[in-house]
């Protein structure tokens, strides 16, 4: 189902490409010529557009479905293997990637498509973290080692969770996935299918997972682990806007 969404994304766009062609961040482009490779593709909570990466996981695309556009919003080393919108679509959290004296770090960064701004969370550093997302539209979260740390955007004190709030964060360490509620702390293992887990990712409506179990098949529970489905080989699965379909 993965390789379906790519294909009709790359109908879309018309465009098999290269990319390394120099475009300014922030930059808009028809969907005119043939030299931009574009893949991994999310759709936004509103439907409207989808965020796309290059090879490599090279920067961070927006394509329009409406005007088939595309903005470039970030030609940071592999930004496009993590990233997720925030619930309400305004923003983007991802890592950034660096080299120095050959070896790799990764930052925390925050896009602002409309506003055109990014936002550091975490300096360049060795390693990423376990796992990161948002609680809101302005809190975000990052793991590291089962720790939990919350940052909100706005530089405000981190409170309870409320009304249009998710009340839990999930997650995956190893073989396991744990829910984290984030009124009490009280964390709850998930039961799930054998194996490595990655590319977890929560539906819309927070009632279902899917995650993909290393060298091995895409599955998809109920939040509380029951309903398990094996729905066969699959790489980096995705929710559609209305959480009733899987790429």
């Amino acid at each position: 189902m993965r390789i379906f969404t790519l294909i009709v994304v790359l109908i879309i766009l018309n465009s098999p490409t290269k990319a390394d062609q120099a475009v300014r961040l922030f930059q808009h482009q028809a969907l005119t010529g043939r030299d931009t490779y574009f893949m991994d593709p999310d759709w936004s909570p509103n439907g409207r557009t989808i965020l796309l990466t290059s090879k490599n996981y090279r920067g961070l695309f927006i394509l329009d479905m409406r005007t088939r556009v595309v903005e470039k919003v970030s030609d940071a080393p592999a930004a496009g293997y993590w990233k997720s919108w925030s619930p309400n679509g305004d923003r983007i959290i991802t890592i950034f990637s660096q080299f120095e004296s050959k070896r790799r770090q990764n930052s925390l960064q925050v896009i602002d498509p409309i506003k055109k701004t990014v936002d550091e969370i975490l300096p360049f550093e060795s390693g990423v973290p376990d796992h990161f997302g948002w609680i809101d539209n302005i809190s975000i979260y990052y793991i590291n080692d089962i720790k939990i740390n919350m940052v909100n955007m706005d530089d405000s004190e981190i409170k309870r969770p409320k009304d249009r709030q998710i009340d839990k964060i999930v997650y995956h360490k190893g073989e396991h996935i744990y829910k984290h509620f984030l009124d009490n702390k009280e964390k709850i293992k998930v039961g799930s299918a054998s194996g490595e887990k990655l590319n977890l990712r929560v539906s819309p409506n927070g009632d279902r997972i899917v995650y993909e179990i290393l060298g091995g098949h895409l599955w998809t529970s109920k939040l509380d682990g029951s309903e398990l489905v094996d729905i066969g080989i699959g790489y980096q699965p995705d929710w559609s806007p209305k959480g009733d379909k899987i790429a």
